[in-house]
């Protein structure tokens, strides 16, 4: 063996390395898009009562609403494209809902 040889490094070192290099850089990617995902999505959702409670202060607001819509209150214009319905309060406390008979 000469002297340049002892300097490389074995084939099989390599690989292994730029395996290493490549699961790092998949398993940082799938983390950097579960903690984005994640503070994108845990938003608050509001019941029907506490939206209208809080009354002008979430006009304009984006929101999600913990409720039902009732299926004969959809109205749908193509003309504008506009989607209305009427949604009815859910409680957010199970022993309530099932007292008042479930969904």
């Amino acid at each position: 063996m000469n002297s340049s040889d002892s300097s490389s490094v074995p084939a099989g070192y390599a690989k292994r390395g730029k395996f290493l290099v490549g699961g790092s850089l998949v398993v940082a990617a799938i983390v950097f898009l579960i903690a984005t995902t994640t503070q994108s999505t845990s938003k608050y959702f509001y019941t029907v009562d506490e939206l209208v409670s809080a009354g002008v202060v979430s006009v304009g607001e984006n929101v999600r609403i913990s409720g039902a819509v009732l299926g004969n209150t959809i109205h749908y214009d193509q003309d504008s494209l506009e989607l209305r319905f009427d949604v009815a309060n859910v409680p957010g406390d199970q022993d309530e809902i099932q007292a008042k008979g479930g969904l």
